[in-house]
């Protein structure tokens, strides 16, 4: 009897051991558990982050293309030939222009007052550097139209004046033509 009382005990204390064994296997499973679960969560976290930084990227993006000429229409404006095929693609940019100061007038009465007021410091130095452009071809063409002795019928020169009719500063110089 006394041999299978310790074969007994000898169970005993290997059914412990392998119990204790599975205890503690039990615990490191849920510390896993909650340390993958965290990790998941910060990286669930982060990816959201992320997403909300690129969607408010996108919009930025957006809202600051709005408010900008782009490297063709500067280039038009600066040096385009008014005459030929470079009118049209001169008065869209002039448009454009006029589209974005628009457009910052209504922002000067937003929360968004600074950004107004620093694009229409910008883009009114393209505009003035236009209108010189502008005013200048106008003239010529206007003096080569009256030493010509046909009339110079050019419809990029009817909106040239209209155009700086429009600007008081440059009223005044165009009575003169």
């Amino acid at each position: 009897f006394s041999k299978t009382a310790e074969k007994l005990d000898v169970l005993d204390k290997t059914v412990r051991r392998v119990n204790e064994t599975c205890v503690e296997m039990q615990k490191k499973l849920e510390m896993s558990e909650q340390k993958t679960k965290a990790f998941s969560e910060i990286t669930e976290s982060l990816r959201k982050r992320r997403q909300e930084k690129m969607e408010r990227e996108k919009l930025m993006r957006s809202f600051l293309d709005q408010f900008e000429l782009s490297d063709r229409q500067i280039e038009t404006l600066y040096r385009t030939p008014v005459y030929q095929g470079g009118g049209k693609e001169f008065f869209e940019a002039l448009d454009v222009v006029k589209k974005i100061q628009n457009d910052c007038q209504r922002l000067l009465s937003t929360q968004y007052q600074k950004i107004g007021q620093d694009v229409l410091e910008s883009i009114s130095t393209h505009e003035k550097k236009a209108l010189g452009r502008l005013f200048e071809w106008t003239k010529t063409r206007m003096y080569a139209s009256f030493t010509s002795s046909k009339p110079i019928v050019d419809p990029y020169l009817e909106r040239a004046v209209k155009t700086l009719c429009s600007f008081q500063s440059y009223r005044n110089l165009c009575t003169l033509f």
